[in-house]
C-alpha cells in the first residue's frame, strides 16, 4: 500500500487502477525473473519515487534500477534505495548557494564523469536525463574503462558503502 500511494503521488497517476496495476505486474515480473522480492522492491520504491520522478525517470525506470540493485546486492530496499538516490544526486549535484554553475562548483562526481568523456549536462543550466547518463556510463564501464577509472568513478559517484549498488 505505501509503495502504491507514493508511485502515485510521486508520479501523478490520479490514483489511476489501471496504472497502478500495471506497475504492480511490472514488479511482479521483476521478480518471478531475477532473485528478488517484489516487497524489497516495494520498499526501495516507496522511500525514493519522488526523487526519481523529479529527475526525470519513468517508473519502468526505476523499476528497473530497483529490481537490478536488489537482485545483484540481495541488500534491503530501503538501503538499495538510499544508494540509488546517492548516485542520481552525485550525478545531478552542484554546490553552488546562489544556484549559479562556476567551475569550482561542479561536483566531484561530474568532474570525475567529464574526465572519461561523459557529460551530465545538456547546458550550464541544464541537466541530461540521468538514465541517459547511467546508459552512457555502462557501456564504457564494461568496455573501455580502466580499473583505476572504475574505482574513481564508483568513489565520486556513491562512495565505497554503496558501491555495489552502482555497479550492479
Amino acid at each position: 500500500n505505501e509503495m502504491l500511494l507514493a508511485v502515485n503521488a510521486a508520479y501523478e497517476l490520479g490514483g489511476s487502477q489501471e496504472k497502478l496495476i500495471e506497475i504492480v505486474d511490472m514488479l511482479n515480473n521483476v521478480a518471478n525473473k531475477n532473485p528478488t522480492t517484489i516487497s524489497k522492491m516495494a520498499e526501495a520504491i516507496s522511500s525514493a519515487a519522488s526523487v526519481f520522478y523529479q529527475s526525470g525517470l519513468s517508473i519502468n525506470e526505476f523499476v528497473a534500477l530497483v529490481g537490478t540493485a536488489t537482485s545483484a546486492t540481495q541488500r534491503s530496499g530501503s538501503e538499495v534505495a538510499r544508494g540509488l538516490r546517492t548516485v542520481l544526486m552525485n550525478i545531478m549535484g552542484v554546490t553552488d548557494e546562489l544556484g549559479e554553475t562556476t567551475e569550482e562548483t561542479i561536483s566531484k562526481a561530474e568532474k570525475v564523469l567529464k574526465k572519461y568523456g561523459i557529460e551530465v549536462r545538456e547546458s550550464l543550466t541544464e541537466f541530461r536525463n540521468p538514465m541517459e547518463v547511467l546508459r552512457e556510463l555502462a557501456k564504457k564501464y564494461n568496455s573501455t574503462l580502466s580499473d583505476v577509472a572504475k574505482s574513481e568513478i564508483t568513489a565520486a559517484l556513491a562512495g565505497k558503502y554503496r558501491a555495489n549498488i552502482l555497479t550492479s
